[in-house]
């Protein structure tokens, strides 16, 4: 269960979320720092000129009534405080986007994103799918995103796993796999910049500007014309944060991928 708002500074630095007596959390409106927590882990996200948006996640039995009872108060001067927007009350482990509501639940359809056609756009010979993404939760699902025929016979695809905190690249041709790297990342709900070239017996892993695993045995797929964010085949959808996703229609040389993938 999550409670989240938008909040920022109007001469006031410190906000506090509670959703009852013995769960809250205060953070800072300066750096986005989180104390006080009780019962609950915390996370705050920053936007432009000055918004935060900090959240506060805890488990909660079905049988529990959302809105507390109990209130905390300040006095002011008349002049400072916080300008909110967009609180919202979640059923689940992690805060998503904001859904418009008003006197009544939301139920949040996934979004989906995928591009056909694009064949003249991806080379099938050789080439480097780069994202620069995060997950959701580490919650040890396979979460795909994946150039392809449109089928899973033929594609390369980046994933996070069912091994916690691991992103991994695979090349399949005929259904075969011809390479298959991991890398176990600190974090995987954090921001990791991950890059795979593909060509004829020379694959590589980039992670965070180094190269984490190679293959120098295997072909690569043929009739690549799709761009999704699932395993190719209409499954295993990535659910996480994109920030950047590009493909480039020839390997790029280390030094390149190197500058492309460091934080």
């Amino acid at each position: 269960n999550v409670l989240s708002v938008f909040a920022k500074s109007n001469g006031v630095n410190t906000c506090a979320l509670k959703m009852a007596a013995s769960i809250q959390a205060q953070f800072s409106l300066i750096d986005g720092s989180a104390s006080n927590a009780v019962n609950c882990t915390t996370i705050s996200e920053s936007y432009d000129n000055g918004w935060w948006r900090f959240s506060i996640i805890t488990t909660l039995a079905t049988s529990y009534a959302w809105i507390a009872t109990t209130t905390s108060s300040t006095t002011g001067n008349g002049v400072d405080g916080i300008y909110i927007w967009g609180a919202q009350v979640e059923s689940g482990s992690y805060p998503t986007s904001y859904i418009p509501t008003t006197t009544t639940a939301v139920t949040r359809l996934a979004d989906a994103a995928s591009k056909t056609g694009i064949s003249s756009l991806i080379n099938s010979t050789e080439g480097v799918l780069y994202a620069e993404i995060s997950a959701l939760a580490d919650d040890l699902t396979y979460r795909i995103l994946s150039i392809s025929d449109g089928t899973t016979a033929e594609r390369i695809y980046i994933q996070y796993t069912n091994v916690t905190n691991t992103v991994a690249v695979v090349i399949k041709n005929g259904s075969t796999t011809q390479a298959n790297m991991g890398y176990a990342l600190s974090d995987e709900t954090e921001l990791a910049k991950v890059a795979i070239k593909y060509k004829a017996n020379d694959f590589a892993l980039w992670v965070n500007g180094f190269e984490v695993g190679t293959d120098a045995s295997g072909t690569t797929p043929t009739g690549l014309s799709e761009l999704a964010f699932d395993d190719g085949g209409g499954a295993n959808h990535f659910y996480g944060n994109v920030q950047s996703l590009m493909i480039f229609p020839s390997a790029l040389s280390d030094t390149e991928l190197a500058t492309l993938t460091t934080l």
